[in-house]
C-alpha cells in the first residue's frame, strides 16, 4: 500500500472540478498499488457526500454511484483505529491527570493519586 487516504484527496476523485494532476495520479496509484485508511474514513466520505448531496451538486443516484466508486477502491480500512484511540486518549488523560494532581488532596489523607491509583487495581 502506498498511502493513507483521506478525504481532502478522495472527494476530488468524485467531482471532476475539484480534481488535480496530483490527485489523478493518487487515485491512478490507489488503482494499482492500494491504499490505506483510518476505520473512520468511510463516515467521512459519506458525510462529504451527502453534504454535496444537500447543497445539489449531487443527486441521491450520482451519490449511490459515488460511494460503490470509492468502496469498490482497493482501499484496506484500519479496524482498529477506535481502539487505538481510546486506548491512546484513556493513557494520556491519565497521564495528564496524574500529573495535575500532584499535592491536591480531596481529603484528610485522600489525593487524586490514590482515586486513579485504586482505579487501577
Amino acid at each position: 500500500m502506498t498511502f493513507v487516504v483521506d478525504n481532502s484527496v478522495a472527494l476530488t476523485w468524485c467531482f471532476e472540478s475539484e480534481r488535480t494532476p496530483a490527485t489523478v495520479e493518487l487515485l491512478r496509484r490507489v488503482g494499482s498499488e492500494g491504499g490505506f485508511a483510518p476505520g473512520i474514513w468511510p463516515l467521512e466520505a459519506l458525510n462529504g457526500l451527502l453534504s454535496a448531496e444537500r447543497r445539489r451538486r449531487i443527486d441521491t443516484a450520482k451519490r449511490d454511484v459515488l460511494l460503490g466508486f470509492l468502496a469498490g477502491l482497493p482501499i484496506a480500512i484500519d479496524a482498529d483505529t477506535a481502539g487505538q484511540a481510546w486506548a491512546d486518549t484513556a493513557r494520556r488523560a491519565v497521564e495528564g491527570l496524574l500529573e495535575a494532581s500532584r499535592g491536591v488532596t480531596l481529603g484528610p489523607g485522600l489525593t487524586i493519586r490514590d482515586l486513579i491509583d485504586e482505579g487501577r487495581r
